[in-house]
């Protein structure tokens, strides 16, 4: 099974995207359980820092479509307003 690597850093967006997109103690689980419902994603792992923000997943299918969807709707935001902030591996 591939691992996707989905993510924004210091260097690929500003830190007000940055500040939107993080997954704080409080929320975490709650992210993790709802992107492993995701159909395909079997593992998943979030990293969560003032400087990144990454998303590993094992899948079975080619979920970054989905996935990139599901990070925008979580945190309320338009996938066109982070797309371009993005870096995609796998």
């Amino acid at each position: 099974m591939p691992l996707l690597v989905i993510g924004l850093n210091h260097t690929t967006a500003p830190v007000s995207i940055r500040e939107r997109l993080t997954f704080g103690p409080d929320i975490i689980v709650a992210a993790l359980r709802s992107l492993t419902e995701i159909a395909g994603v079997h593992e998943a792992v979030i990293l969560s820092t003032c400087n990144r923000t990454e998303i590993y997943c094992v899948t079975t299918e080619d979920n970054d479509r989905n996935i990139i969807t599901w990070f925008s709707k979580f945190h309320g935001l338009s996938e066109d307003q982070i797309r371009d902030h993005l870096y995609i591996h796998g």
